[in-house]
This record gives C-alpha cells, structure tokens and sequence, in this order.
C-alpha cells in the first residue's frame, strides 16, 4: 500500500503514549509499505527528531506550529477566543491551512503514483483532512476524545472552568460524531472504545487493536529502591495526568502516611505549574520533570501507581511498568481498557481510602510485590508484543482499501462516477465492526 499519514507531532522521542503507541506500529508498517507522512512541527524540534522518522516513512513533510504554553495568560487568552466558534478548542488549535492545501495536493485525481489510503493519527489534526474529496481515509483514534472531556466536566467543582469545560465536551461531541462517519473506518485501542462510539454515535465503522509493550526494552533490573519508592510516570502536563496525581497528593498519601514514610517520584515531561508545586507542599514528592529514561524509576520503585480519574482509550505505562515486573495499583479507569483483573495481575482501587490500603499493603510485603509483578510481566510478555498488534493493525488497513477497491470496481461495471478519491476509490458503506 501507499499510505499518506497526517498526525499532529513528529514521533521521537518516545515519551508520550501517543508516540510510543504509533511510532511502534509505523516502524513495523513501514518495513512492507511505502508511507509519506505530513505532521507540524514545534520550534524547539530538531533535524536529528525529523531524521528519526525515516524509521515509519519513506518521505516526511514538516510545517512549523507553534503551541502556547499551557496555563499561562497567552493560553487563557485561546480559550476565551473558542468561545465564539462551533469547534472545540483541541481540534481548532491544530488547523493548519497550507498544510490542508499541500494534503489536498498531494491527493489530488491524477497524481502517480496514487495513494491507496489515507490514515490521520489522533482525532485532534483530523479538520486539516475533513471534507477533501479522497478515500479510502481511516481514522486512528487512541481515545475516545468527548469521554475525556465529559470526566474532566465531571470532576470540576462548579464554577466558571466546569462551564467552559461543559462548552468543549458538547462540542467534541458535535465534532466527533462527525469525523466518526466522515473517515470510512475507525480503529481504536480498546473493544470498550469501540463499544463507546457505538453507543455515543452509532458508529458502527470501528475496529480495536490491543496494547502492546516492547518486554525486551521494558525488563525487570534487579534490587528496588531500600525504601518506600512509589513511582507515577506520564506526560505530566496532560490534564488527565495532571488531576490524578494532584488528587493522589490531596486525598490519598495523607493516608498512607499514617501507615509508613513514603518517597513519590512523579516523573514524565513539562509538569504542569501544579504539579510542580506538589513538591513544595509534600516533602515525601520528588518532580523529576524530562527525563532520557523512565526504566531507573520504574526499576528502583516498589510500587508503580496509576491515580487517573479521568482518561479514554488505555494506558501504556501499565504494561511498560508491568513488564518491568513492577505491581501496579490503579483505579479502574486508568487501566479502562486493558484486559488485567483485580488481584491476579493488577490492583484495583477506586476509593482514597481503598487505593491507601492496597499500596500500603503491597509496600509491606514483598512476597506478595512479588507474585503481582510476575503475574503481570508473564500477562504482558504472552500476549501484547508489538509485532502481533502492528499485523492487526495492517490487516484492518488492507481490508478496509480493498473493500474499496472493490466497490469502485462495482461501481464501474454499473458506471458510477460520482465522489472519486485520488486513488480512484469512490466512498461506500463503512467496513463493518469486528
């Protein structure tokens, strides 16, 4: 296949689970089929991050974007401009007009070679594709977007952020249901994200691949830390990440401290202005901020701990930490998506008092560390390599162009002509669910 990819980052480095997720499904796409990529790229990005993509692409075209910090005035700024338009803030910040206009170039009829299929990674640059005239188009979709929103919603006390937060969830909503009928197959993470479009959508267009986890790369190293290392990782300036570790540090280490002293590591790039200030109001919290390797931290803790309350689609970091050998206490929705069950490769825990109890009792026994990390290396290391996942992956691409291929070809035994892509693939009936 010729694939033309359009995301909203460049890949590299690996410190997101967005990049993780894609880079290592591209690398295992790309080593059969011929893929051009076209993404933004942030000024502090350099020609050695390009040059890394060659690994997923054979060609890559980059167009400068420049992202305003979050949470400072510029930022607040934005978000009261969104206030007069129909989109929501995540997706309008992304459009890019002269990279919709080089997009629909290259898709244009009558270019050789033609693509076959057009992919956009993340729902989040999808408007600088909506609309052009081509198919067969997929939409690869790490979270349920609006879910997110909903629980942030949700969990805001009322005021003026739970308003505007209401606005935005109302609007992807809007916005998603869209783009969920306009690409003619969606692929999600999870058989729950699946499930979930259906319900919010009807979108009856979408396929789920599993998680996968480089268990080469992500290996037990040997003694954890002599004291009570707990470890949190992620990109600590998204909000999801943001809200569960604020909520670990308010709700939940007062009561494991009434048990044990404690060291919290939380470690993953730009934390955000309150993250950082849970180290100035908790001595026993350590923000490492960008690190070049999770692996130290991960390695030397004695519990790997996921606090989310709020997310969609599903979290990597559990089986990276899982494949370390590490015992993981998380609450439902952080491991939402993820086939782990309570007590036998995970802990679950939802309550502060309830996520208390099940650290404090993992920190007090290590035979039982022991047996949780295993159980949840073994899970990881038979079930979810990212070799198995980049094949389903692949299948679900050739099938959804040949089942185009074949309605064009249909189409001109009967002599239709109307709606035809650059790849002379006329949009039909999405591939049905599987």
């Amino acid at each position: 296949m010729r694939i033309l990819v359009h995301g909203s980052q460049l890949l590299y480095p690996t410190n997101t689970g967005g990049r993780i997720r894609t880079s290592n499904l591209f690398e295992q796409l790309a080593k059969e089929h011929d893929i051009t990529w076209l993404c933004l790229r942030r000024p502090e990005e350099t020609d050695a991050q390009v040059e890394a993509m060659r690994a997923c692409c054979s060609r890559i075209e980059t167009f400068p974007f420049v992202e305003t910090e979050k949470f400072t005035l510029p930022f607040y700024k934005e978000l009261a401009g969104n206030l007069v338009s129909s989109r929501p803030f995540v997706i309008e910040k992304y459009h890019q007009p002269a990279l919709r206009a080089r997009i629909a170039e290259l898709l244009r009829p009558g270019q050789s070679p033609a693509y076959d299929l057009l992919l956009c990674d993340f729902l989040q640059p999808s408007l600088n594709v909506m609309d052009l005239p081509f198919s067969p188009r997929i939409l690869f979709q790490h979270n349920v977007e609006s879910v997110i929103f909903e629980r942030h919603y949700q969990e805001r006390k009322l005021g003026p952020a739970k308003a505007y937060l209401y606005l935005q969830w109302r609007k992807l909503l809007a916005y998603e249901a869209r783009a969920a009928h306009w690409f003619d197959h969606n692929i999600m993470v999870s058989d729950e994200d699946v499930a979930t479009m259906d319900r919010l959508y009807g979108a009856k267009n979408c396929s789920s691949i599993p998680t996968g986890v480089d268990a080469e790369y992500y290996q037990p190293m040997g003694e954890e830390a002599a004291s009570n290392d707990i470890v949190f990782t992620g990109s600590m300036d998204w909000l999801p990440n943001v809200d569960g570790i604020t909520w670990f540090a308010s709700e939940i280490l007062p009561l494991i401290k009434r048990a044990l002293p404690v060291k919290i590591w939380v470690v993953g790039r730009k934390p955000a202005a309150a993250v950082k200030e849970l180290a100035a109001k908790h001595p026993e919290i350590e923000v490492t901020g960008t690190v070049d390797d999770v692996r130290p931290y991960i390695g030397k803790a004695r519990v790997y701990m996921v606090p989310l309350r709020i997310g969609g689609g599903t979290r990597m970091k559990i089986y990276e930490a899982m494949a370390m050998g590490k015992p993981v206490v998380s609450t439902r929705i952080g491991a939402e998506g993820l086939p782990v069950k309570d007590g036998r490769d995970i802990a679950l825990a939802d309550s502060p008092a309830d996520f208390a109890a099940r650290i404090v009792q993992l920190l007090g026994n290590a035979e039982q560390r022991r047996t949780l990390g295993n159980a949840g290396r073994r899970l990881c290391t038979e079930n979810f390599s990212w070799q198995s996942v980049a094949r389903r992956f692949t299948e679900i691409c050739e099938e959804v162009v040949a089942t185009r291929v074949g309605a064009t070809r249909a189409g001109a035994t009967r002599g239709g002509s109307s709606d035809v892509g650059a790849s002379g693939n006329r949009p039909t009936a999405a591939a049905g669910t599987r």
